[in-house]
């Protein structure tokens, strides 16, 4: 179990999560996302752009798509990820779970069993870190 210190809330910061110096968290995807869960601590801002990156870099490996269209989706997706709002990594993080779906289903139908492992892997690893980030709740 890694325990990791947050820094003490300052006098003016009176949120609920600020109250509490330390968390017992399970794995170290989990310590990533300490900050997401104190608003108002230094480093969420930092903490969220991590899980932005993760989340972007978790899509590229997904590329090439099977087809241009779906490689085109997935590059629009990315950049919405990179440059938007991090407010909405959780409905994009949503969004890429649908598109993975579309990707393992297009690679299935064309016969491409290689392409498919490859890309229901990606869909797992996504599902997994959406979960650890609490991006799918």
């Amino acid at each position: 179990m890694l325990s990791i210190a947050l820094p003490k809330a300052t006098d003016r910061d009176h949120s609920i999560a600020s109250k509490y110096c330390y968390f017992e968290l399970i794995s170290p995807m989990a310590s990533a996302m300490a900050c997401i869960l104190a608003p108002g601590m230094p480093g969420l801002q930092m903490t969220q752009q991590y899980i932005a990156g993760e989340l972007s870099s978790l899509l590229a490996e997904l590329r090439p798509a099977p087809n241009e269209t779906l490689t085109d989706a997935l590059d629009t997706l990315r950049r919405e990820v990179e440059r938007g709002p991090l407010a909405r990594l959780p409905r994009l993080t949503r969004r890429a779970m649908g598109l993975t779906d579309v990707i393992c289903w297009a690679a299935l139908a064309e016969g491409d069993a290689t392409g498919f492992c490859r890309y229901a892997t990606g869909a797992a690893l996504l599902q997994e870190f959406g979960d650890s980030a609490d991006l799918l709740s």
